[in-house]
C-alpha cells in the first residue's frame, strides 16, 4: 500500500513545495490527491485507492474534492511568478 510521499535521500524543493501545498489537509484527502493526481507515481482510479484504504470510492471522490479546494495555492503562488517569468523570457527570445 502506498499512502505517502515517497522520500529521497534529501527532499527536493518539489517535495518542499508539495508538503507546503498541502498542509491544510487532513492525511486522506492528502492521499486521495496524491494518488488520484500522481504525485507519488503513475495516477491511480480512486476504486483501486478505496480498495487499499479499505473506504469506498464516493468516500475517495469526497477527500479528492475537499483536499483539491483546499490546497494552499498560496505555497504555490512564487513558483508560478517564477515560471511566468522564464517563459515571458522564452517568448521574448523567440520573438521576429
Amino acid at each position: 500500500m502506498r499512502t505517502a510521499l515517497k522520500r529521497r535521500k534529501a527532499p527536493t524543493p518539489w517535495d518542499r513545495l508539495w508538503e507546503l501545498a498541502s498542509r491544510p489537509l487532513n492525511e486522506g484527502q492528502r492521499i486521495a490527491v496524491e494518488r488520484v493526481v500522481g504525485i507519488t507515481g503513475d495516477p491511480e482510479p480512486q476504486g483501486l485507492i478505496a480498495e487499499d484504504l479499505h473506504k469506498s470510492q464516493p468516500q475517495v471522490s469526497t477527500d479528492l474534492s475537499i483536499g483539491l479546494e483546499r490546497l494552499d495555492l498560496g505555497a504555490l503562488a512564487d513558483l508560478t511568478n517564477a515560471l511566468d517569468s522564464v517563459l515571458d523570457g522564452f517568448r521574448w527570445h523567440r520573438s521576429p
